[in-house]
């Protein structure tokens, strides 16, 4: 068992992981681990344990890198086995070598960077080419076919295929909140990986739609044009998580919504995960933190303390900053936010399949059924709408 002491910085905790596997494989053979994230009596110190063993190797092995949650890894206990007792090899030697020499490199001098450029899928094509130097995304036309692109570092071939994955679907799904309109990776085309070229000139023509609802506003002689508006919500998605996970949530429920058009019949039931998804991508916005507040107790009237969130509050608060007040918005989205509890507390059906086909509408007293709630039609563009006028206003509380 052997000691290493460590000096990886928080930022390169995970840079230093990847790039230690990468030599591992190399340079001994293939890293299949078993892996525990273990807590310690200390809160901000966590055992990355790692348990190394492959059938091509003669050994496994034990690493327990120890983790500081602010200042990064400090130090790493190995321990090599060999299954069979006859074995002397200098396994343990090897790993703790190329280890120590991973502590000492400038991990910015083994970092990669590429542009990709993958096929995307979509019922309309772009008037035009853009780029995003800010944010180093881009659109354009090969072949016909097209494409959108970003730029990615990285240090070993599985941690780009990783990312790859990654930023392919994020990607679509900026472009799908930017314009209302669905985008999907298409796999029957070619990815290329080019070297960084950020001279990249582009027409970057925007239609002057700041706060469209349709996404016919910015269909233009039968060609697809980015909103004024695209550039803040590009950025604001591209630095900021939550902003990312709400882009993700509306694009998922967009990707829903098409499948339900296209076989209403088998797919009617989605659309109550597509009501799920737009909610989600609001709340993904909100400041859900608890806050502590004093209230007096029931019974004998003494202040106690109670923690809460209010996320009804700060939805329906959203909703009406955004919308800038207006009252059909507000009015669907709080049906949209009460039929999701609905569904999520009580397992209510928010579908009825026996409204399908030519068939009169379901009468029931002052109301009627239709299949799906009335809103259905247009609570992807309200949606829509309200997203991207949130992250296009940096400055607004949402």
């Amino acid at each position: 068992m052997i000691d290493i002491p460590l000096n990886i910085k928080k930022i390169n905790v995970n840079d230093f992981l990847e790039f230690l596997w990468d030599r591992f494989s190399k340079e001994i053979g293939p890293v299949a681990c078993q892996h525990f994230y273990i807590e310690t009596g200390d809160p901000q110190v966590y055992i990355y344990d790692v348990n190394w063993a492959h059938r091509t190797l003669p050994f496994s092995a034990s690493m327990q890198f120890y983790n500081h949650t602010n200042k990064g890894i400090y130090k790493v206990v190995l321990d090599v086995t060999y299954e069979n007792t006859s074995i002397n090899g200098d396994h343990e030697k090897a790993i703790a070598d190329i280890i120590k020499d991973a502590n000492k490199i400038d991990l910015h001098t083994v970092i990669n960077a590429r542009r990709i450029y993958f096929p995307v899928r979509s019922k309309y094509h772009f008037g035009c080419d853009y780029f995003f130097p800010e944010s180093n995304l881009g659109i354009t036309s090969i072949n016909g076919v097209l494409y959108f692109y970003f730029s990615v570092e990285y240090i070993s071939k599985s941690q780009l295929d990783m990312y790859i994955l990654e930023r392919v679907k994020l990607t679509c799904a900026i472009f799908t909140l930017v314009t209302q309109h669905l985008f999907e990776y298409e796999p029957n085309n070619k990815i290329y990986c080019t070297d960084i070229d950020n001279n990249t000139t582009k027409e970057n023509y925007f239609i002057d739609k700041d706060g469209f609802v349709d996404a016919d506003e910015i269909i233009k002689n039968d060609k697809l044009y980015l909103p004024n508006e695209a550039h803040k919500i590009i950025s604001a998605i591209i630095r900021d998580d939550k902003c990312k996970n709400s882009a993700l949530r509306f694009a998922e429920s967009i990707k829903l919504r098409h499948e339900v058009e296209h076989d209403r019949i088998h797919n009617l039931f989605k659309i109550q995960y597509e009501l799920l998804g737009y909610v989600s991508a609001i709340e993904s916005l909100l400041d859900t933190t608890e806050k502590t507040i004093t209230v007096a107790c029931n019974n004998c009237g003494a202040p106690i303390d109670k923690t809460q969130r209010k996320i009804t509050n700060k939805f329906n608060d959203f909703v009406k900053i955004h919308s800038l007040n207006k009252k059909s918005v507000m009015t669907a989205m709080k049906d949209l936010y009460n039929d999701r509890s609905k569904f999520v507390h009580m397992g209510e059906s928010l579908t009825k399949s026996n409204t399908m086909g030519s068939k009169p509408l379901l009468l029931e007293g002052k109301s009627y059924n239709i299949g799906f709630p009335y809103y259905y039609l247009n609570i992807h563009e309200f949606t829509g709408y309200l997203l991207r006028s949130s992250m296009s206003q940096p400055n607004i509380n949402s």
